[in-house]
């Protein structure tokens, strides 16, 4: 079974659908949250879901839009969950504006995971001078810890020379693969600059990198003027994966423009096969994990909520 957590915009909380393909999802509870926030700024959004080398499930999310803290909590079945903690992850940056879309992994090497998010920090790059005071110069950041409680000073990740937010990462086989958004230009047209928002991937040997970018999208792009491009295309929120079942790589992402949601498989994380018209997820679903679970105590936690609900309620 596979198991998809997102949020809604107007229920930013985390909500949960099942699938055996991860084309078809059912979604879990009747279309509500299996967990509200309850600590910091009890907006969640971004839900990241990881099972530990313990067996227990950690849930990572995005303490609202200008915090700089992120939310974590655990879990043994998905559907009981823990003592919310909020984690400063920014805090040695007085000037950082947010901390958005926490995400982890394992470090092959070291065997402690490594948590990774975007943040604007004010002036932290050469090309910011001169730039408007809302200028938004994402990078990817990040903290290494052994158990979700200690973590290493937060430190500069991913710099692919532009503003980035959304990374994902998985592993396999000597292989790091991570999808991220391309976020330069504005979500509205705006004269004289180029707006991508698209999903790109970089592979590497090591969490250390180099990374290697591929400029070509992994998300549908369609030019139809000289400063941007069709908005109904722009992409955001990529999950990676690779699929022990299939043997392949897996990305799903948002087109947030039109509200729906595409992806991409791949047999050697190079050329890419989009599948976007077979999907089925849930409505107004945003920015979410998707995972394999194969414990059944867990397979019968879930189906104990699994109360689908036909007629969307909005």
């Amino acid at each position: 079974m596979y198991v998809f957590s997102f949020f809604r915009e107007l229920a930013p909380a985390l909500h949960l659908a099942i699938s055996t393909d991860m084309r078809k999802w059912t979604e879990l509870n009747k279309q509500e949250p299996v967990i509200w926030s309850n600590v910091g700024a009890k907006y969640w959004r971004d839900p990241f879901i990881i099972k530990g080398k313990d067996g227990v499930f950690h849930l990572l999310c995005t303490d609202g839009w200008e915090s700089r803290d992120i939310i974590h909590a655990t879990s043994t079945n998905l559907v009981d969950w823990n003592h919310q903690d909020v984690i400063p992850v920014m805090g040695g940056y007085p000037t950082a504006r947010n901390a958005w879309a926490p995400e982890a992994c394992l470090d092959e090497r070291s065997g402690n995971y490594f948590i990774f998010w975007s943040s604007t920090v004010d002036a932290a790059f050469p090309g910011d001078k001169g730039k408007p005071d809302d200028y938004m110069n994402h990078r990817i950041y990040g903290s290494t810890t052994s158990d979700f409680k200690r973590f290493s000073p937060s430190k500069p990740f991913f710099d692919p020379g532009y503003n980035c937010i959304d990374a994902s990462i998985s592993y396999h086989d000597g292989t790091y693969l991570m999808a991220f958004k391309d976020e330069r230009g504005e979500n509205s047209y705006k004269p004289n600059e180029l707006a991508r928002k698209h999903v790109l991937v970089a592979r590497a040997r090591s969490l250390d990198g180099p990374w290697e970018v591929e400029r070509r999208p992994i998300s549908r792009t369609r030019i139809v003027d000289g400063e941007g491009n069709q908005k109904e295309t722009w992409a955001e929120g990529p999950c990676v994966l690779f699929d022990k079942v299939s043997r392949e790589w897996w990305i799903f992402f948002e087109y947030f423009r039109s509200h729906r949601y595409g992806g991409a498989r791949s047999k050697d994380g190079i050329t890419w096969q989009d599948i976007g018209d077979t999907l089925h997820f849930p409505p107004h679903a945003k920015h979410g994990t998707i995972f394999e679970v194969q414990d059944r105590a867990v397979i019968e936690a879930l189906e104990g909520i699994n109360l689908p609900y036909n007629e969307f309620f909005w």
